[in-house]
């Protein structure tokens, strides 16, 4: 039916009749009739002369578009635009990009403007990142971060972000999720909003582990507000208020009890050289000449960020000579009353001692201020580098005696009321004393300085306690999963913390078993320095092995068969390898064959053999031991023999010297014995007869073994091996040495190391050529 497809429409109002565009004709809807026309000449007439692909279905053109290079370009440039510049400026991009290459058919077509970048923004390239956003989040637990703002069109907006783990990304993602519109800013309103959003997109409230917001009453109130809204659906969630603003806050408030006079000097100190380049120049000028560099740029003052002020500080106290010196100038040569009183405010030292305190006290607090900005943190131990800055803040004006005493978890309970220290024994730091003891202020002065800063830190003190998080024992938990701490023998439990997400845990008897034995598993030293590296890993395997008791299952066996391969004298059977994964996948661990069981007695050991580099030779195999079946009576010796080397063969070396001739190593033959050997008398051997041992090699004690010479360890000087020549004496101690000894062939080096078992010796006796 294809041939009738594209020109056949349905007619309007009459289902008995349909129309033919074409021909622009109405016929009957009848199969025959509609068939009839088709093969009518003038309607064939029409479809050849129309020129157009009627017959084209709607699919083949969406699929020839995706299949666009010049679509695809077009894409890439509309999500350039919308991350890194504004709509106006693609109009001259798109006439720009298509005179790159001149040649190039896919340049040439791109016809990109604002209409139309706005246009594939808005209905493809949105929808597109949505629904892979909500494929990646899945039904991964999430968290939110809410804030509530008003744009430059006077509309309320709510902005919401979205943090969760991504399994295909092996990491944590944040990432902006929503920008919704709003009537007004209470809690029912963004309440039904957040929860409309999160069924939008089939996300769970369950789902939700915790949300970030500032410290405003409709989000955070204790009565009425998003959050206990939201706890009423999930009991469980975790409220994080914004650290960045409540520092920024808490600082603010401090600053109330110092003197206005600083605030003026920052701000109109930047405000003198923002507005005129002549001053800034003149400046400049009289720095090059004091100091023989260009001076900083006193940044602003921000009405949102209090603590920017501190790089602002920083500033005026490292030219605080220059400052004094151009003002001065200034206000004798201009007649200007900001330039006074910025002169007057420079000459005095009681404001260079409230900067010089200020720089230090706002330096933990503008610090721990970053790493909660940062971008890659660690959550498990930010909790506790707040609560590090505020027992900074306690030692300045609280008697550490009584700080020491409190655990961390009390902070915000703390109450220092009754253990503030007074002013004259409190420590302003080292740059607050040294100014003080070199400047022109009178005793009383400083007094008053110092009383002033002691109020300016109690008030922080206290600023600060009142926004500490209320669920400060909570996130000190964090810690305890640091991969430190979870591959650690002596590790904390994880049940305190298990039990505040009861709802998340079906069994916490098999929660705490798998916990328990994740320091059983050999994990990758690449993956222990990053919580979020550790914990992806440890996901991975799971997945792989299903369980994480089947995954401590497994490494027990793989660690066993390695200790049996390495320390039985039968070879093991082979461990079966499976084939490599990919990186994003685990990588399976190998199933170990079971190893046959040796006897007590059976000493085990490993010989190392060093061949010089490079070879000019083929290297001989590996020499092979046999285990003689002999009974053994309780704490034997076990003798071994070398057995006569296998015919060496032929090669043609390039280049023979002392250090390269190729000499056989030779084979050996565990004996157990029933006695320790005698020095004259060595026990008869059924399968291999013994010769009486030479003078050289005999022995008075199988506990006293004659130490090797240091000339004996010495290579000898080169020389023909001779079929009578006999191999040298090689003794190893019962019991080793301080400092291990190594014992060489004359020619080829063979240094032996064997393990030293606690009951039976190990003698190794030349056999004679």
């Amino acid at each position: 039916m294809a041939h009738i497809t594209g020109w056949l429409q349905p007619y309007p109002g009459d289902s008995t009749k349909a129309r033919c565009k074409v021909c622009n004709a109405t016929l009957q809807a009848h199969m025959k009739t509609i068939l009839g026309h088709a093969s009518t000449k003038k309607h064939v007439q029409n479809i050849k002369s129309s020129g157009s692909k009627v017959q084209t279905q709607i699919n083949e053109r969406l699929r020839c578009a995706l299949n666009d290079p010049t679509k695809v370009a077009e894409l890439k440039l509309a999500v350039f635009i919308s991350e890194h510049s504004s709509n106006i400026a693609v109009d001259h991009l798109g006439e720009l990009v298509a005179q790159l290459d001149k040649k190039s058919a896919t340049l040439q077509k791109i016809k990109l403007h604002r209409t139309k970048c706005s246009r594939l923004q808005k209905h493809v390239v949105a929808p597109s990142f949505a629904k892979t956003l909500r494929k990646e989040i899945g039904d991964h637990f999430y968290s939110l971060i809410i804030d509530e703002s008003t744009n430059e069109a006077n509309i309320t907006c709510l902005g919401l972000g979205i943090r969760f783990f991504s399994a295909e990304k092996e990491t944590i993602v944040d990432t902006f999720y929503r920008l919704v519109p709003l009537k007004d800013a209470t809690a029912n309103t963004i309440y039904k909003t957040v929860k409309s959003c999160l069924q939008e997109d089939n996300l769970s409230i369950a789902k939700l582990i915790g949300i970030g917001t500032d410290g405003a009453s409709s989000m955070v109130g204790k009565n009425h507000s998003l959050f206990t809204l939201l706890k009423n659906d999930n009991p469980e969630i975790t409220l994080v208020r914004c650290v960045c603003h409540s520092l920024h806050l808490a600082a603010a408030k401090a600053c109330e009890v110092l003197p206005t006079i600083l605030t003026f000097l920052v701000r109109e100190t930047h405000s003198w050289f923002s507005s005129s380049p002549k001053r800034m120049h003149e400046y400049q000028e009289l720095f090059k000449v004091l100091e023989s560099s260009m001076p900083k740029k006193v940044p602003g003052m921000a009405t949102t960020r209090w603590l920017a002020r501190l790089a602002a500080v920083q500033v005026i106290l490292e030219e605080w000579d220059a400052l004094k010196l151009h003002f001065e100038m200034s206000a004798s040569h201009e007649r200007c009353y900001t330039a006074r009183e910025l002169g007057s405010a420079y000459g005095d030292p009681q404001n260079r001692l409230y900067l010089l305190f200020l720089r230090k006290v706002l330096k933990e607090v503008v610090r721990v201020n970053k790493v909660f900005q940062g971008q890659n943190v660690d959550v498990t131990k930010i909790t506790e580098d707040l609560l590090d800055m505020y027992r900074s803040l306690l030692q300045i004006v609280v008697d550490s005696s009584y700080i020491s005493k409190c655990p961390k978890q009390n902070l915000p309970t703390l109450n220092i009321q009754n253990y503030i220290l007074p002013h004259t024994v409190i420590n302003f730091g080292h740059e607050f004393n040294s100014y003080a003891e070199s400047c022109s202020l009178h005793e009383e002065q400083i007094n008053y300085v110092k009383k002033r800063c002691k109020e300016f830190t109690v008030e922080l003190v206290n600023q600060v306690q009142v926004r500490l998080p209320d669920n400060v024992e909570t996130l000190l938990m964090l810690k305890h999963f640091q991969p430190s701490n979870a591959t650690s023998q002596c590790k904390n439990s994880i049940m305190p913390i298990a039990c505040k997400y009861r709802s998340t845990f079906t069994d916490l008897d098999e929660l705490e078993t798998e916990w328990n034995k994740i320091n059983f598993v050999q994990w990758p030293p690449a993956c222990l320095g990053s919580t979020v590296s550790f914990w992806a890993e440890v996901n991975e395997r799971r997945n792989s092995a299903g369980r994480a008791v089947e995954l401590y299952a497994l490494e027990v066996n793989r660690r066993l068969a390695e200790i049996a391969r390495r320390k039985s004298l039968c070879t093991p059977p082979p461990l079966q390898h499976p084939p490599t994964q990919p990186h994003h996948a685990a990588t399976p661990l190998p199933h170990a064959q079971p190893t046959p069981r040796l006897p007590p007695p059976y000493i085990s050991f490993r010989t190392y053999t060093h061949t010089p580099t490079p070879p000019l030779y083929q290297p001989h195999p590996t020499p092979s031991y046999t285990l003689s079946p002999q009974p053994l009576s309780p704490s034997p010796t076990i003798l071994i023999q070398p057995q006569p080397p296998s015919p060496t063969p032929s090669f043609t070396p390039t280049h023979i010297s002392p250090d390269t001739i190729p000499i056989p190593t030779p084979s050996f033959t565990l004996l157990p014995l029933s006695r320790p050997p005698s020095p004259t008398h060595p026990t008869p051997d059924p399968i291999h007869p013994q010769p009486t041992p030479s003078p050289s090699t005999t022995l008075t004690s199988p506990l006293t073994l004659p130490q090797p010479t240091p000339s004996s360890l010495r290579p000898p000087p080169p020389r023909s091996p001779s079929p009578t020549q006999p191999v040298p004496n090689l003794i190893q101690p019962l019991f080793p040495p301080l400092l291990p000894t190594t014992y060489h062939h004359p020619i080829s080096y063979l240094p032996l190391r064997p393990h030293i078992h606690p009951q039976p010796s190990l003698l190794l006796l030349p056999y004679p050529h």
